[in-house]
């Protein structure tokens, strides 16, 4: 099958689908929501953006500047839509040549050949393709056999990559060499995917930085991979602004996305790490404060946790019996956490393993009540996460975990919660 759509806006919103942690929640009109935290334009902050910040006004922007977009707590995430077709523009053009080739080998290189990926990919969604994919290289990658069931590759200048770049890999509707994949591709920006559940594999490499609004398209991709996907992702984070570059600098023309690293850490803590390697050289080499090219797979909820404690105290005792080769090590590989969280759990007993599921499933998001317990309880004694997760729980009648209560004590720069009087 070879198709090429060039998809308005309307016939792929399908807000009804829309993950209900942001389906409520506007921010007041003043942010974007991603996963229940709402991101806040310049000018305002709050949990729901409804504060305007006591700082000094946003600085504007100019024809050399985009210092209006920068917002000190995330970095800049969204720009306008005149700013983003400059990039797009001048993206455009930088593949007018006889290029074949975007970086593959860097990026093959950032995710050791791609050793976790599973063989099975399923349904694949690339976002920002570009006109010569990252998914090509996975597939020619030698003693590897991947199956596909279906690919789509999702790129705002897709038509015109297809008409007026000379190397462009899916010019015939299919991916070069991969004729019998079916394929769709889509002329659209990734801000308008708005699905829910419908892709295995969903890869974003070096994207983020193009786009027009980064929140959006990382919501549109937590929405849009199916329960124990795998998520490929590879950018850069900046944490430090460097307001006296031009924008005249092709590496800004380019890039005008710069988001910090809370921004990147809030996001994947809500993914499983299959493999994930910072600071690469594959990526330092291009700039920026810091780099990741992660691997992840979907969503990890309490019931997924609640599985590997289990496992991680299985294992304990069937080395105990006998099974010397296994260690924390081993274990941690095995269920693909941290050898701290094997340390944490195998010596514990099952009964310590199971959460209260009565009222269906892990809230991940806190309500304004839940957030405003762990603010009072902020630097208080004999205070810690679980004390305040009970809180919560006894108060509120919701569920929270101990990992969300830390997470939003760490990134609201709350103080420690004080465990001894």
């Amino acid at each position: 099958m070879r198709t090429i759509r060039s998809i308005p806006v309307s016939p792929i919103i399908l807000y009804d689908n829309i993950d209900p942690t942001c389906r409520t929640t506007n921010c007041n009109k003043h942010g974007t929501c991603l996963i229940g935290k709402c991101f806040c334009y310049p000018g305002y902050t709050g949990n729901n953006c409804s504060q305007q910040w006591n700082l000094s006004a946003p600085k504007s922007c100019t024809a050399t500047s985009d210092d209006c977009f920068y917002h000190p707590e995330y970095g800049i995430g969204e720009i306008s839509y005149d700013r983003w077709i400059h990039a797009l523009s001048a993206e455009k053009k930088m593949w007018s040549g006889d290029a074949r080739d975007d970086r593959s080998s860097d990026h093959l290189a950032g995710f050791n050949n791609y050793k976790k990926l599973p063989n099975n990919l399923g349904d694949v969604l690339e976002l920002g393709s570009g006109p010569f994919t990252q998914t090509r290289p996975i597939l020619n990658l030698k003693n590897r056999q991947f199956y596909i069931k279906s690919i789509t590759l999702w790129e705002p200048s897709a038509v015109h990559y297809v008409q007026y770049v000379k190397n462009c890999v899916y010019k015939n509707g299919t991916i070069i060499g991969f004729p019998n994949i079916t394929t769709i591709i889509v002329s659209a920006g990734a801000e308008q995917l708005r699905f829910m559940n419908s892709y295995d594999t969903i890869i974003i490499i070096n994207v983020l930085e193009h786009v027009q609004n980064a929140y959006e398209i990382l919501q549109n991709i937590y929405n849009a991979l199916r329960p124990n996907g795998t998520l490929v992702l590879g950018e850069r984070w900046w944490d430090h602004y460097n307001w006296n570059t031009s924008i005249t600098d092709l590496d800004r023309i380019l890039h005008p996305i710069r988001i910090k690293y809370r921004v990147w850490e809030y996001f994947t803590n809500f993914f499983k790490p299959l493999y994930d390697a910072r600071n690469h050289h594959s990526y330092l080499q291009y700039g920026g404060n810091v780099s990741s090219s992660e691997m992840a797979g979907t969503y990890d909820n309490e019931q997924q946790r609640m599985i590997d404690r289990i496992k991680c105290i299985a294992f304990r005792e069937a080395r105990d019996a006998g099974a010397t080769f296994i260690n924390r090590q081993w274990i941690a590989d095995k269920i693909h956490r941290t050898t701290r969280f094997v340390t944490d759990w195998w010596e514990k007993s099952y009964d310590q393993c199971f959460a209260d599921y009565s009222n269906v499933g892990a809230k991940l998001k806190l309500s304004e009540a839940g957030q405003d317990i762990i603010r009072k309880a902020s630097g208080q004694q004999r205070k810690s996460c679980s004390v305040v997760t009970k809180e919560i729980a006894e108060k509120q009648k919701g569920y929270v975990t101990r990992r969300t209560v830390n997470n939003y004590r760490h990134r609201e720069g709350l103080k420690p919660f004080h465990v001894i009087p």
